[in-house]
């Protein structure tokens, strides 16, 4: 990704964690996708964290 890009979802993604209280654990942003280790509250599932750093 351009760096621009990369830095802007960075902060993005960490933006969503700290409202939803979750921790990002690692993150690797590469040219067409993204890996996440993250920890959530297990009552709130990583498919609504997902969801919400989506749009």
């Amino acid at each position: 990704m351009v760096d621009e890009v990369e830095t802007r979802l960075r902060g993005i993604i960490i933006e969503q964690a700290r409202r939803q209280d979750a921790e990002v654990i690692e993150m690797e942003i590469m040219p067409d996708h993204v890996h996440l280790l993250v920890e959530v509250d297990p009552q709130y599932g990583i498919h609504r964290f997902i969801k919400n750093v989506k749009g």
